[in-house]
């Protein structure tokens, strides 16, 4: 794809926002509404690949059975001339928590808590219709402002790895029994046992884990490796957070 690219016959590729290991994500214009957008694509080398693209559009479903203003609002999807999966989300003017953090270190009191309210209550709302996110992380959550432009405004990206849940039966995510799915320093402990009946209280854990990082500007369990860091997060204890960054 290239700038320039009309996909579906609307959507005019204007520059690629980023590149991940499942997708690139491009600014593009709808031509017949004159509106910008993010169109999000499955990479090439997983385009005929029915079980990454079953996530892919589990993204679109997931988005779709929640509208929230801290959830990103995904509004079409689509082949594009080579077949390629593609989902049209709104465009956002920010950055990630993941880059603020980055750059600030840490955030304040009031502004940790201004962030993760709103994203609890849209998780709240997820939860209640049935979703479950399982993939909540910094680099998932998108600062922006609200309408005023005065107000931090968080959007929860990403729902490609989210469990939805059907009442009266098992939910299961089609990556095989026991895969383990998610950012490994954000995994709850049944995520990193790799449970299958991971709920709800996955993404209330995960939203301590994104509190604490906030206040003392690292996650609650680092270690050399993938494999100690699941054994920490199962097994060992954390610092507290008044131990970490005093009040």
């Amino acid at each position: 794809m290239d700038p320039g690219d009309l996909v579906s016959g609307k959507y005019r590729l204007v520059r690629r926002l980023g590149m991940g290991g499942m997708a690139e994500v491009w600014a593009a214009t709808n031509v017949l509404m004159q509106r910008d957008f993010a169109v999000k694509f499955i990479l090439p080398a997983l385009a005929d690949n029915a079980e990454a693209v079953d996530r892919f559009f589990q993204e679109a479903q997931a988005a779709g059975r929640v509208r929230h203003p801290s959830i990103v609002d995904v509004v079409d999807v689509g082949h594009g001339p080579d077949g390629q999966p593609f989902l049209v989300m709104e465009l956002l003017a920010g950055e990630s928590l993941e880059s603020r953090l980055t750059r600030e270190g840490t955030l304040g009191d009031l502004v940790t808590s201004v962030i993760l309210s709103q994203i609890a209550r849209a998780l709240d709302l997820a939860h209640r219709a049935g979703v479950v996110h399982r993939d909540l992380s910094s680099a998932n959550v998108f600062l922006t402002t609200d309408a005023q432009g005065s107000e931090p405004l968080p959007k929860i990206l990403d729902f490609g790895v989210s469990k939805i849940l059907t009442p009266g039966l098992e939910a299961r995510v089609k990556t095989g029994n026991g895969a383990v799915l998610g950012s490994p320093a954000y995994m709850s402990p049944e995520q990193a046992r790799g449970a299958e009946n991971v709920d709800a209280r996955t993404d209330v854990w995960t939203l301590g884990v994104l509190m604490y990082e906030c206040l003392t500007g690292r996650p609650p369990f680092r270690a050399s490796n993938y494999n100690a860091l699941m054994l920490a997060i199962v097994a060992a204890p954390h610092q507290p957070v008044l131990q970490k960054a005093p009040r």
